[in-house]
């Protein structure tokens, strides 16, 4: 899941953790300004749910062996009418995405 801000990302993957709990549900937070080593961890540890900032989602699918979408479930198909304005800015990303 992508999201504008990393204080964002770190809020979403602690609802889904909250909801979650239950049957186990693991994120990973993939964010500037944390260690990218403690988030390639993250990754290795094969998570259920991926939140992170454009930029950082970037970062690790270009230097983190092993990490790819390819065995994500994606939907870019939002049809939250609030994000409409935010999408221009995601553009350069998701296109590398």
């Amino acid at each position: 899941m992508l999201s504008p801000t990393r204080e964002l990302a770190i809020q979403i993957a602690e609802q889904f953790e909250a909801l979650g709990a239950g049957i186990g549900v693991k994120t990973a937070v993939l964010v500037g300004g944390i260690d990218m080593m403690a988030q390639s961890i993250q990754l290795g540890k094969r998570p259920h749910v991926v939140v992170g900032t454009p930029g950082r989602v970037v970062d690790h699918l270009t230097n983190t062996k092993g990490f790819s979408l390819k065995q994500l479930q994606v939907d870019f198909d939002s049809k939250n009418p609030y994000e409409t304005p935010v999408k221009p800015l995601y553009n350069p990303y998701i296109t590398h995405i």
